[in-house]
């Protein structure tokens, strides 16, 4: 867990190096190293909810070719699908956090408002890019259940 908050916490540090010293001219800068490190952080997450289906798939069906009983198949894409909402989730808050962090940054220094729009507008892609992750990994995740229910 400390790996996913070292980037969160580095943008922290430079945010707060610039809105010591920074001006209205620094806010170009300030912008692009938050929206860079929004869409790492949607990419990640992403990541991780595509490989937390692609074990729940897995166990589904070798479980399934062992001849698992269906609660069991159950219980394993209930706790998959479980832990894709959660990554999901806390992807969207340190998308939010982060975003959050750099408009308070921007605003501080005078930064031109198509900036914080821009900021804002990638939070929103990147919050929307992990929703589309979690949707369709866990669409994934009841459709292999079912395949193995009706098998």
């Amino acid at each position: 867990m400390l790996s996913r908050t070292i980037p969160g916490l580095i943008v922290v540090m430079v945010l707060s190096l610039f809105s010591g010293v920074a001006t209205a001219s620094d806010g170009e800068l300030i912008a692009e190293t938050c929206i860079r490190s929004i869409a790492r952080t949607a990419h990640r997450t992403a990541d991780t909810i595509h490989d937390q289906r692609d074990l729940g798939v897995a166990k589904i069906r070798r479980l399934d070719d062992a001849g698992a009983s269906d609660q069991n198949l159950v219980g394993v894409a209930r706790r998959t699908n479980h832990r894709i909402a959660e990554f999901g989730a806390t992807g969207a808050e340190a998308v939010t956090d982060k975003a959050q962090a750099c408009v308070r940054t921007l605003l501080d220094i005078g930064a031109d408002q198509a900036l914080i729009d821009a900021v804002r507008a990638a939070a929103e892609r990147a919050r929307q890019r992990i929703r589309t992750a979690a949707s369709n990994s866990s669409d994934v995740v009841r459709r292999v259940l079912e395949s193995a229910l009706d098998g």
